[in-house]
């Protein structure tokens, strides 16, 4: 009895706070996942590279001109502070999370209904690709939030609040100064501004106001790349270059998101009648709701037909979209089989199926195999032996861990001209083979990274060697690691 009144009040509780309890259930988990503290991404080691360059004016760190600079400025900000940066990172990052959760709740709320608004929020938090970032030290919350953000001023806008729509340039700036496919967001809300039904006049007063509030963020950000490189497109035009390489490691084919998101996730193929219904019934009449439907299209056939490589994270931009088209259908379906006097199931085993195809992923985050990223021998070494100097590696992983100028070698492609005009400055070479990427039928390049590793064997003193099992894209390789240092 007790056990039924415990459930009751929480029950009651939840229809009268929702949001505390999606938020409060949402921290829980992702606590527990960060506590399994899982290995960090080659990106993430980047990041926090380019955040020390930044703030020691490129004396630490590394750099890499295809990246936005939004999220290494706050990771620099982080170490510039003596904050520990991967751990302060993760926090703000879950933050970041629950924030978007928020927004998505009220987004949700405000365009449909409440009950829209339970299950969209619980659907974003708990969909695996928006999950699995949580503790990755990753650009990915902090930019869905500014894309939250940017669609909550938006679609928040009168007549006369010429602020939001301002506030609304504001943050799709920083959303694509975070992650730049993210422009999507820009061409997506100036289509809705363009065809909506407003006079000349006033279509043209907000796309100048949206435009400044996107310009405010973005003009800098030129103007520092036109004295950096000094082409001011040139971040964009190495980040198009750098998704067309190495695609054999990845997915392909213009059904990848279909077979690996989409039937992964069955709650999401809602969408598609979504999609149908919405040209049938010519939604599209509302700019709110033709802005949401608009913006995962828009990324979904980016990523299709545009990107070589293909991968499913690259869709988790799209999922807090998704997820707010599909709730009110979901809730639709629910609402019929109730009232319904022979449905073809319950409604209570309907929700029950729901919630089952809503979490059926997360057991394989909690799963994941962990590769080591780095050998805590390497730091040891460095440390034990005060190097500090330049350190030649093909792996930006020391940098998260030491206060060093790294410089990478960057695949098989520039590895050797990187080594021969670094040599003489670095300090210490380290080496992980399997990073030295070669396409398997590739065999001159197979045979250029063996003379590759034959050069540095010659012209440098191995210091350690050690061999190791690890994943790397769904393969398992033997994995051989190298110090070495300059022969004086």
């Amino acid at each position: 009895m007790n056990f039924v009144k415990s459930f009751q009040k929480i029950s009651k509780s939840f229809h009268k706070n929702p949001l505390f309890w999606i938020l409060l259930i949402s921290l829980i988990t992702r606590i527990i996942y960060l506590l399994l503290n899982y290995n960090l991404w080659w990106d993430s080691h980047v990041y926090i590279g380019m955040g020390k360059y930044i703030f020691t004016q490129g004396k630490l760190g590394l750099w890499e001109s295809f990246r936005p600079l939004t999220y290494p400025i706050l990771l620099g900000t982080f170490w510039k502070l003596n904050l520990p940066v991967i751990l302060t990172a993760k926090l703000v990052n879950l933050i970041f999370s629950l924030a978007s959760i928020t927004l998505i709740y009220h987004i949700t709320k405000k365009l449909f209904n409440k009950t829209s608004a339970i299950l969209s929020a619980l659907l974003f938090s708990f969909t695996p690709v928006f999950f699995m970032f949580t503790g990755l030290v990753l650009s990915e919350p902090l930019a869905i939030l500014f894309i939250l953000l940017a669609i909550y001023f938006f679609i928040s806008q009168t007549k006369k609040s010429a602020l939001n729509l301002f506030l609304s340039g504001i943050f799709t700036s920083l959303a694509f100064l975070t992650k730049f496919p993210l422009g999507i967001i820009l061409l997506s809300t100036y289509i809705i501004l363009i065809f909506n039904n407003t006079k000349f006049l006033q279509k043209i007063k907000h796309l100048f106001i949206l435009t400044m509030g996107f310009l405010i963020p973005t003009l800098p950000y030129l103007i520092f790349n036109y004295f950096t490189y000094p082409n001011p497109l040139e971040p964009f035009l190495s980040g198009n270059w750098i998704v067309s390489t190495a695609t054999w490691l990845y997915g392909t084919g213009i059904l990848f998101y279909l077979t690996n998101f989409f039937l992964k996730n069955p709650p999401y193929l809602v969408y598609f009648y979504g999609l149908y219904d919405f040209i049938k019934k010519r939604s599209w009449k509302n700019s709110s709701i033709f802005l949401i439907y608009l913006i995962p299209t828009l990324l979904i056939l980016y990523f299709t037909f545009f990107v070589a490589r293909k991968e499913i994270r690259y869709l988790v931009f799209a999922v807090p979209f998704l997820a707010i088209i599909v709730s009110p259908y979901i809730i639709q379906i629910y609402q019929k089989l109730k009232k319904s006097k022979k449905p073809f199931i319950k409604s209570t085993a309907f929700i029950f199926i729901v919630v089952i195809l809503i979490i059926i992923g997360l057991p394989y985050l909690f799963n994941m195999e962990k590769n080591p990223d780095l050998n805590p021998q390497f730091v040891e070494y460095i440390q034990d032996h005060n190097i500090q100097g330049p350190i030649l590696t093909t792996s930006p992983s020391l940098i998260s861990y030491l206060d060093n100028s790294i410089i990478p070698l960057s695949g098989m492609d520039y590895a050797l001209p990187i080594y021969q005009n670094k040599k003489s400055t670095a300090e210490l070479i380290i080496i992980n083979a399997c990073e030295l990427i070669c396409h398997p039928q590739d065999q001159t390049c197979l045979d250029k990274k063996q003379q590759f590793l034959q050069l540095l064997k010659q012209e440098n003193i191995i210091i350690l060697k050690e061999t190791l099992q690890e994943r790397h894209h769904q393969q398992i390789l033997e994995c051989t690691y190298f110090i070495l240092k300059p022969k004086s």
